[in-house]
């Protein structure tokens, strides 16, 4: 990771704390086939999975926002369907968390998607 201008701006790379959320194992099972061909894009997928930072408490404002490592602004939101803690973009943390070294992990239970990761449809191909 310290190769993303996020982190190797940092004097010490090894002291930034990361926010990752993880979809679960069924939410990658749910991408199209395609999603696994092109290695720039699912690198690109995956890093917008990361965020620099501590996740922000939701629950004074009712939401706030993280930038992932590629520059997507994720919105965090209250949950009140009982399915998770927090709404982070398109998806609902589905366990507790749990820290590693740099960081914590949320589970969620969707991938993520950013507006730039969207392929466009065939007419709009041309």
């Amino acid at each position: 990771l310290e190769e993303l201008p996020s982190l190797s701006a940092s004097p010490d790379p090894a002291s930034v704390r990361l926010t990752v959320f993880g979809p679960s194992d069924a939410a990658f099972a749910a991408l199209p086939p395609s999603a696994w061909h092109d290695a720039a894009e699912l690198r690109s997928l995956l890093r917008l999975h990361i965020c620099v930072g501590e996740l922000p408490d939701p629950r004074p404002s009712g939401g706030g926002d993280m930038l992932s490592l590629i520059g997507h602004s994720h919105r965090l939101s209250r949950r009140t369907d009982g399915v998770g803690l927090i709404g982070i973009g398109n998806a609902g943390v589905a366990a507790a968390p749990f820290a590693f070294r740099c960081g914590t992990l949320y589970p969620i239970d969707s991938v993520l998607w950013g507006l730039e990761l969207v392929t466009p449809c065939r007419s709009e191909r041309g």
